[in-house]
């Protein structure tokens, strides 16, 4: 089982592809992790639209930018 921790900062554009090609790899990912780093577009309201129907994602929104590598950080501290 693997476990994926996605950083994110304004790049609303890109999850939905990303995060869908990631389910496609089916059973082997147990866990999504994605950090919203105080992003100001809108990439809280499409991983909210995504977790409707995915409950493998987890969304962490963060207020503040606190940058790639502490995001990542963040993201495995949820980690199980």
């Amino acid at each position: 089982m693997i476990t994926i921790v996605i950083p994110s900062f304004k790049h609303a554009q890109y999850l939905t592809i990303q995060i869908a090609s990631i389910i496609r790899q089916g059973a082997l990912v147990s866990r999504i992790i994605t950090v919203n780093d105080g992003s100001t577009d809108v990439t809280a309201d499409v991983l909210a639209k995504i977790q409707i129907n995915e409950p493998r994602l987890m969304a962490k929104n963060l207020t503040d930018n606190v940058g790639f590598l502490q995001a990542a950080h963040i993201g495995l501290s949820y980690q199980v």
